[in-house]
This record gives structure tokens, sequence and C-alpha cells, in this order.
């Protein structure tokens, strides 16, 4: 779990999934997980989840955030799978080029633009 930007917000929590083999990523089992979470406050609630094969780590073991945060939700075409749960959605749903397009423009609109380039 980390951080990735916000156009108005600051930063949203972004939590990257490694699956066991052979398992899927149900959007409305996992919405339902976390609005269950009686003591996971709504700002606290991952705003995206990548669905990862793996989870990169460094050489001690430990799990390489800060590329991950680097990349945050601009890789909608790689590999990863990607979905949100934008202000006010019911449920988690994929994001599509369309929702990145969306967000560049909220960006801009709030002169916050490069914080989608760093």
């Amino acid at each position: 779990v980390y951080g990735v930007p916000d156009a108005e917000a600051g930063d949203r929590v972004m939590a990257a999934i490694a699956l066991r083999e052979g398992a899927t990523f149900d959007p409305t089992a996992f919405t339902a997980f976390v609005d269950g979470q009686a003591d996971l406050s709504p700002k606290w609630r991952p705003t995206y989840v990548r669905i990862v094969g793996e989870l990169r780590r460094s050489e001690t073991n430990k799990v390489q955030k800060r590329e991950l945060q680097r990349e945050k939700f601009l890789g909608v075409d790689g590999d990863d799978l990607l979905f949100w749960r934008p202000r006010g959605a019911p449920g988690y749903q994929r994001f599509a080029a369309v929702d990145l397009a969306t967000l560049r423009a909220q960006f801009d609109r709030a002169g916050n633009g490069a914080q989608l380039d760093r």
C-alpha cells in the first residue's frame, strides 16, 4: 500500500496485490471486504488497486514501493490490471485510458499536471 498523487486532495491510497497462482481479482468481493472494515477510515481505503504478477523486491526482500509510486496509475495499457473506485462510485471498476485522460484533465485544471510527470 502506498500513496499516489491526487489532483485535489494531495494523495490517494493505492494497493498492489500479487494473487496466488490460479486466483482472480473480484472487484465486487474486494469492495465488500474493504467496506466491511469498520476500523478502516474512508480516506485510507484504496482508491486504486493494481494487480501485479509479482511484487518487485530489493536484495533484502522488501517490496520496492518507490518504483510502484513512480509508476502511479499511468500504465493502464501495461501487463498489470488496474482498478479504481472513483469518488462516489459504489465499487471498484477497471481503470481505462479514458479514465486516465479524465484524471490528467483534472490535474491540469488544478494546476498540478506536473505531478504526473515526476
